[in-house]
């Protein structure tokens, strides 16, 4: 997947291995070996123990971490120089786990798990990155999960798990909205049950919600909030 995507934005990165090269997982699918031998070849599964990996088995955030973080340096030109034109810049440099980047107008959003005060890490927050001051912005700052953020013309909107009055985690995940021109948090939900699959277009926040039926049962729906 790494392979393809690297070819599909920057064609000519990678090298064609020599065929001299077998990998070290050989030719294990007329599919998928090509891509597998060029991504070993170019360094992208440096620091993973192939051999004691197979091709076929799922892969831990540890080593997805890796080969991106192979791909990285790749592209910084510690490894091969970037194509004419591109710059790329590492927006995040600490000890805990950042996830589902979305980007629009310079602006990019993304969840980080950072370290509570007691060394946990349970709760993941919102994060915003301006292009054109370099600053970041932590959106978010509580108890509980804010995940999938998205964002389009300075309004970032995500699913947040609010706890139960007990300190246990809901299910029940509700829609927030954070206004970059105002610096105002809005809560767009407010029910007890999942909100999620959330996207913002042009002011329009649309998502699923996983609304009950009158005989016990819940199915999902789709809902729109405008202003």
């Amino acid at each position: 997947m790494v392979v393809r995507a690297v070819e599909s934005e920057f064609p000519g990165l990678l090298q064609d291995p020599p065929s001299s090269f077998s990998g070290t997982w050989g030719s294990f699918s007329p599919t998928h070996a090509a891509n597998a031998k060029k991504a070993e070849y170019n360094g992208l599964l440096a620091g993973l123990s192939l051999s004691q990996l197979g091709p076929w088995g799922d892969m831990p955030r540890g080593e997805v971490a890796q080969v991106l973080g192979n791909l990285l340096s790749l592209l910084s030109g510690s490894g091969k120089q970037v194509p004419d034109g591109w710059t790329v810049t590492q927006l995040t440099d600490n000890t805990y786990d950042e996830g589902s980047p979305e980007i629009h107008n310079g602006q990019v959003v993304w969840w980080g798990d950072p370290f509570n005060s007691d060394g946990t890490f349970d709760y993941q927050e919102i994060f915003l990155y301006d292009t054109s001051t370099g600053a970041t912005t932590q959106l978010t700052d509580n108890t509980y999960r804010d995940r999938h953020p998205q964002i389009y013309n300075g309004q970032v909107v995500w699913s947040g798990d609010q706890p139960n009055s007990d300190g246990t985690l809901l299910l029940d995940s509700q829609i927030f909205l954070y206004d970059t021109s105002t610096g105002a948090t809005t809560q767009l939900t407010d029910n007890t049950y999942d909100d999620g699959w959330l996207e913002i277009h042009n002011g329009q926040v649309v998502w699923c919600g996983y609304q009950p039926n009158g005989d016990g049962t819940n199915d999902w729906e789709i809902f729109l909030a405008t202003k």
